[in-house]
């Protein structure tokens, strides 16, 4: 459903998918919207602050789930939650998932780990040189029902329904 109109989106619409800020607990909402609307300035229907955004084609209603967002995207996706201050002090829920989005991203080989500092790990884009480039995550601090939510804040981004 597009969040602007309420309209049901059908396979292969134009999509735009937002993370939007909760208001209550300082996590992340998915919210899609029919692309033509997003366009159009729609944005979250509540007033809530857009953290990050992609567009893409809504699949098929059976179709196997399948990675909603490209390699480039979800490194976008990392950078925008950076800029929008998504550190310990301005949410955990953000920290949280920015955080294990950069675990991701290492283990898909897309940023490379340099190593940790007090509170934080330090990554870099892989292909950029040792020591340049290098971009500070803090550290929420996660514990294992905090680190689950988080992960499955990831997922749901990560799959083609949410």
């Amino acid at each position: 459903m597009c969040a602007a109109s309420g309209r049901a989106l059908a396979a292969g619409d134009r999509v735009v998918v937002a993370l939007i800020e909760r208001t209550d607990d300082a996590g992340l909402d998915r919210i899609d919207f029919a692309e033509e609307a997003w366009d159009a300035g729609a944005r979250d229907p509540a007033g809530r602050r857009v953290f990050a955004h992609w567009r893409g084609a809504q699949p098929e209603p059976n179709a196997k789930p399948r990675q909603f967002i490209d390699d480039d995207a979800l490194l976008d996706l990392f950078h925008q939650l950076g800029e929008s201050g998504a550190g310990a002090g301005d949410g955990r829920g953000r920290a949280a998932f920015r955080y294990v989005l950069a675990l991701i991203l290492c283990r898909k080989r897309l940023l490379v780990l340099e190593g940790s500092a007090p509170g934080a790990i330090l990554v870099r884009p892989r292909g950029s040189e040792a020591g340049s480039a290098t971009v500070r995550v803090e550290d929420p601090g996660l514990d294992e029902a905090m680190l689950a939510a988080a992960t499955e804040q990831v997922g749901a981004v990560l799959r083609a329904e949410a």
